[in-house]
């Protein structure tokens, strides 16, 4: 006979329905631990709940070695045993910040950033994170490092660690799904299912393409990112709000410690502003240089269906730099207006220099490398020409390319309808005199032609 244990938090109809389908396997005595089952290589035996023992992918960090991932199933692996490390205390891990409401795909952009607060390894094993009482997230071994953040995307994929962890898996459940026009409860719970962190985030605090964090950091009640953020940034998973890292208190970010007043814009670093909230005040500048930043490479029509376009943008300059503040706009051709806004915050807090940031549909960006900054767009989004696309920086004009005949904006690609194949993209080749059309190469060097 099947039985279904008491739950701390409300189960629903299709969780239950679920849990009472596992009548006929092996059935689970104590919630996430082995059971007995049959499961294809690349998973492995786990009780989800009392009652019901399931084979759960591995995912992110490394406890699978030696597979290959072949349509989203992993195979000819081995799994490796899992980590020791110490049982979280109440206070240990912190909820600190939520993405409610992306400006861009949901629920896929959607996440929710947990925090280890302690100066110790800590062990994951068994935790859930649940959202109005569903769990979202159920973690089945790992150990995450000390000070350290990790942003739970709803796509796994896409999952941020400030620090690496080890041997983390997690059990592959449905997207977050976090609703828009009403207040948002979240919840961290043990393996008895006892709070360990709440997260709150009231309808005031929800904004599309605004994270919802603590003020102050992880122990004040959610409020607007961009109110919050010393440098106005819209969100910043697996970081603090300022953009340092919480390995060293935030004191790294960007205005550490207060507001910058009083301060001079001077070629995209702040300078000589006085840091409200710190005795005597200081000059903190902005990381990098936005105006390093460059439209790299385009494409904008495939054959048939366009269904992996793609815009790539470059850090070109020397410093690693901050993607707050930088927005990509699409011009449409018939009048100049802007079509689309794509805020490049979204992809991650900064870029290293030499390095790209890709925004374009899935089927281009589930081809790229993990840890590629990304912004998702739907299939068909970018139109054919004659059409722009912008670069901006707090409304200041970064970078600009006109194509396919548009000649309104300061950079024009170097093309006509007799080259115009859609096999190829546009690429900035600086010795072939502009952009050019190549073979496509996101996240990765142009592939120009020697003049």
């Amino acid at each position: 006979m099947c039985t279904v244990a008491p739950k701390a938090f409300a189960l629903t109809l299709m969780s239950l329905l679920l849990m009472l389908s596992a009548c006929g396997e092996e059935t689970c005595e104590v919630a996430n631990t082995s059971c007995e089952r049959s499961c294809e290589a690349g998973t492995y035996p786990i009780c989800v709940a009392v009652g019901l023992c399931e084979c759960s992918p591995v995912m992110n960090g490394g406890v699978m070695t030696g597979g290959v991932m072949t349509g989203g199933v992993m195979t000819g692996g081995s799994i490796e045993p899992p980590p020791t490390c110490a049982p979280p205390s109440f206070g240990d891990l912190i909820l600190n910040e939520a993405l409610v409401d992306p400006s861009g795909m949901e629920p896929q952009e959607e996440f929710i950033e947990l925090v280890n607060t302690s100066d110790q390894e800590l062990d994951l094993s068994g935790l859930t994170v649940a959202y109005e009482g569903n769990p979202k997230r159920v973690f089945t071994q790992g150990c995450m490092a000390p000070k350290s953040a990790v942003a739970l995307f709803s796509e796994h994929s896409a999952t941020q660690w400030s620090t690496p962890p080890r041997g983390v898996a997690f059990q592959a459940l449905p997207q977050l799904s976090l609703a828009n026009g009403r207040d948002a409860s979240i919840e961290l719970l043990d393996a008895q299912y006892a709070q360990l962190s709440t997260l709150y985030v009231p309808t005031s605090a929800i904004r599309s393409g605004v994270s919802a964090t603590r003020s102050p950091e992880l122990s004040g009640t959610p409020e607007l990112h961009s109110d919050v953020s010393t440098v106005g940034a819209p969100m910043s998973p697996a970081q603090c709000s300022n953009m340092g890292t919480f390995e060293v208190d935030c004191a790294d970010g960007q205005g550490a410690g207060g507001v910058m007043t009083g301060g001079v814009m001077t070629g995209g670093v702040m300078t000589s502003g006085v840091m409200a909230g710190e005795e005597g005040g200081s000059t903190l500048p902005l990381e990098g240089d936005p105006f390093g930043m460059i439209i790299n490479e385009i494409d904008y029509d495939q054959p048939s269906t366009d269904d992996y376009e793609f815009i790539e943008v470059k850090n070109n300059g020397s410093t690693r730099t901050s993607l707050a503040g930088l927005t990509l706009e699409l011009i449409n051709g018939n009048g100049g207006a802007v079509y689309r806004e794509i805020d490049l915050g979204e992809a991650g807090p900064s870029l290293d220099p030499g390095t790209f940031v890709v925004i374009g549909s899935s089927a281009i960006v589930d081809y790229l490398p993990l840890g590629i900054p990304v912004i998702v767009l739907p299939n068909s989004s970018l139109q054919n020409g004659p059409d722009g696309v912008r670069l901006t920086f707090q409304g200041q004009v970064v970078d600009e390319l006109g194509y396919k005949g548009y000649t309104e904006l300061r950079q024009v690609a170097l093309e006509d309808d007799s080259d115009s194949d859609p096999d190829l993209s546009l690429s900035l080749c600086p010795a072939n005199g502009g952009f050019v059309r190549a073979r496509p190469s996101p996240a990765r060097d142009n592939e120009c032609i020697a003049p």
